[in-house]
């Protein structure tokens, strides 16, 4: 796979998936514009991405993606920039701990401006760029809790769910302008995120009961997420739009209740 000449956007490009994924569109020759809130990290990360690949052709862009202003300008330094946009992965999300009774009304909205909203603005503003270039392809992070929940994650979980169905309405609607739509959910993956999480219990030895649970027997890497999100951009997954694929080392294929051994 080549993405010499193209240019890709990845939000929540900072850290984790995001952040490798920029590599990996950057080691196969990519322009790649690396979005995150915080502004200092997402500089910090085209940075490292640019001096480990080699590649100079890479930016960092502080934005919100959940305020449209900012979603707009953002656009617009990329394609003033590189003069085009053809691929943008939706990395960037947050999460709440709490239910429908426990979680904050205000936490919920943010949750959902960041997680679903910020998907829907990204997508509004690149697909025209990427219709006057001829095509292109969006990959939104999604996760296996799309598909099944935690306890007390009831935002994030939801948002999960909204944005499998965005990507097949997207899919269908903008086939014919030659953009493909797909999503990648995740199981566990050895992110930043997920290691904080894990803090609030029992740090490493959390982190080993939660890869455990995984038929694989260990967690993902960012890195075995970011070839599957590259892979959907290219040529090759030319026949694919309207997919959520999982990426969770067995997670949802396996049932919680065993039989005995000696079965």
């Amino acid at each position: 796979m080549s993405f010499d000449g193209q240019v890709a956007i990845v939000t929540g490009g900072a850290s984790g998936i995001g952040k490798e994924t920029a590599r990996v569109f950057a080691q196969k020759g990519a322009a790649v514009a690396i979005i995150d809130y915080a502004g200092d990290a997402a500089i910090n990360a085209a940075f490292e991405v640019s001096k480990d690949t080699g590649n100079d052709q890479i930016m960092g862009i502080k934005a919100d993606v959940a305020q449209s202003k900012e979603v707009v300008a953002m656009v617009d330094e990329v394609v003033k920039s590189y003069g085009r946009i053809d691929f943008l992965v939706n990395s960037a999300a947050i999460r709440a701990a709490g239910n429908v009774l426990t979680l904050d009304k205000e936490v919920w909205d943010q949750v959902m401006q960041v997680n679903l909203k910020g998907m829907f603005l990204t997508s509004r503003y690149c697909l025209p760029k990427m219709i006057e270039g001829g095509g292109g392809s969006i990959v939104h992070i999604s996760s296996v809790q799309s598909f099944a929940s935690q306890k007390n994650v009831v935002a994030y979980t939801a948002s999960k769910g909204g944005i499998n169905a965005l990507t097949r309405a997207m899919a269908v609607d903008h086939a014919a302008d030659h953009i493909r739509v797909n999503a990648v959910c995740p199981g566990t993956t050895y992110t930043p995120a997920v290691i904080k999480s894990a803090g609030r219990f029992e740090g490493e030895k959390t982190l080993e009961e939660w890869g455990k649970a995984n038929p694989v027997g260990r967690l993902g890497e960012s890195l075995e997420i970011a070839h599957l999100v590259v892979f959907l951009c290219s040529r090759e997954a030319s026949f694919m739009t309207g997919g959520v694929y999982t990426a969770d080392g067995g997670l949802l294929a396996k049932l919680p209740c065993e039989l005995p051994e000696n079965n």
